[in-house]
């Protein structure tokens, strides 16, 4: 049996050496044949034990049995150690998910408002109604409010102001954007004088603009409730600021009192017309937008794991440059299929793709390869050299990995701290960006930027890989029984 094993080991010992590349098929044969001959020297007549080794060999023990002293002090040492490496691991790393949601509140001002006012400088009560409003109370630190008259928007230029500002909003210069319409006080000055109760104070007067698809969570937890905070501030000053000078000042008769009072119009409530220039077209999008790239990690990651026995008959038969270009390409056309599958899944429950370009699928799927390309490259590296070195650090890589990437991705990296300014150079924070394009038309600016970041991440994770599966053959061939 001895002999046997020996020579077993040898065998793989001389191709593991030839290849200088280790598998987890090359793996798994090295333990076992590392313990088979284990086992046989330790039986063997060479080495007898003594009555009381077998009998605590062969022999189950209560944990407090006095014989198990020993053992019980190597348990809880060892014990111990994977306690405090798992602690260390929890405080470093998933602080960083926490860190990135710490003191938001207190940059909100990073997001940048628009508020442009067109009404007429003579009779301008809703303008000052709003600009009033954006400079009080808490406004100030719920966003940065950037006010501008016609003429300072345009900066003397000709144009629609109203036309700028969604394109302003569309280029990604501001998160939203308030609108007062050059002519809003005097329509409702004429309302008045008219008692005309079927006047629209929703319709033409006050605008807020603003783009979902630029931050499905961002827009919702932190444009959104600041614009509708506005617009209830707004309504409360309404009769003071508004109604008050309107009817002081331009109601002059009794007929258009008792016309006014008729009509309803002072108990209307001043609100405003809320357009959303992307909206998202169907509830199923959060999930290729949010958990989604989260599944994307993963799945690079089990793929290495399940295509392990395939690796490790290749690496017996292919020479050490062949074996590398093989590794190279194998994983490509494994991330090509699975990210194929992972975009017919979205298609499949009717999100459009469509909104974009004509052809969306085969971008979306362009995308989705990229993105598993460059996360899943830097996963199978790791994954080599854990298996080689240190196998629980597999687990601890794919949850940091994962955390890392989707820290600040889900949110206006802008209102995390400083330093998740690295989430910009994060494969799933592009991939994001890219999807959102393709998911809701938004602004297609910095397309080549976002592309080009995950291509090189599939560059660098390409070039590392031969160094990684050489330093790992190495460290399993020095492992091996048969070598030393």
């Amino acid at each position: 049996m001895k002999v046997i094993d020996r020579e077993t080991n040898e065998k793989g010992s001389k191709s593991l050496g030839d290849d200088g590349m280790m598998t987890s098929n090359d793996s798994e044969a090295i333990r076992n044949d590392g313990m088979e001959t284990s086992e046989a020297e330790s039986f063997s007549p060479e080495k007898p034990l003594d009555t009381e080794e077998l009998s605590l060999r062969h022999t189950k023990h209560s944990f407090f049995d006095s014989h198990l002293k020993a053992t019980r002090a190597d348990l809880g040492k060892k014990a111990i150690i994977t306690l405090i490496i798992l602690l260390l691991f929890m405080f470093s790393v998933f602080s960083i998910y926490w860190g990135s949601m710490y003191e938001r509140n207190t940059r909100l001002v990073n997001l940048q408002f628009a508020v442009i006012l067109e009404d007429d400088t003579e009779n301008n009560y809703i303008s000052n109604l709003v600009n009033e409003t954006v400079h009080s109370g808490n406004f100030s630190r719920l966003a940065t409010w950037n006010v501008f008259t016609h003429e300072q928007y345009l900066n003397g230029e000709d144009g629609d102001a109203y036309e700028k500002l969604e394109t302003d909003i569309y280029n990604e210069n501001y998160w939203a954007g308030i609108y007062v319409n050059n002519t809003a006080t005097s329509q409702l000055i004429a309302a008045y004088q008219n008692g005309d109760s079927s006047f629209n104070t929703t319709a033409t007067l006050l605008f807020t603009i603003y783009e979902t698809g630029r931050d499905l969570t961002g827009i919702s937890q932190y444009v959104l409730p600041t614009l509708l905070r506005l617009q209830e501030e707004v309504t409360i000053r309404t009769a003071e600021a508004v109604n008050r000078p309107i009817v002081e000042n331009h109601i002059s008769n009794v007929t258009q009192q008792e016309a006014l009072i008729e009509s309803g119009l002072l108990f209307k409530q001043l609100s405003f017309n809320t357009i959303d220039r992307r909206p998202s077209s169907s509830s199923v999008i959060q999930a290729p937008q949010q958990v989604g790239l989260i599944f994307m990690i993963i799945i690079t990651f089990f793929q290495f794991a399940f295509f392990g026995p395939v690796h490790g008959a290749a690496a017996q038969v292919l020479k050490p440059s062949h074996y590398l270009v093989y590794r190279a390409i194998f994983s490509q056309v494994v991330y090509l299929f699975l990210s194929l599958a992972y975009s017919l899944i979205t298609r499949a429950f009717q999100v459009d793709l469509n909104r974009a370009f004509s052809g969306g699928l085969g971008v979306y799927w362009m995308c989705n390869y990229l993105t598993m390309a460059a996360v899943g490259g830097a996963n199978e590296n790791v994954a080599i050299i854990a298996t080689a070195f240190f196998p629980p650090l597999m687990a601890i890589w794919l949850m940091t990995w994962v955390i890392l990437n989707i820290s600040a991705t889900f949110s206006p990296i802008i209102l995390c701290p400083g330093v998740f300014k690295i989430t910009y150079a994060l494969p799933v924070y592009n991939s994001y960006s890219i999807a959102r394009v393709i998911l809701f038309n938004t602004w297609k600016g910095n397309l080549g930027k976002h592309f080009g970041i995950l291509v090189a991440w599939i560059v660098v994770n390409n070039v590392i890989l031969p160094l990684v599966l050489t330093a790992a053959g190495k460290k399993m061939k020095k492992n091996s029984p048969a070598t030393n």
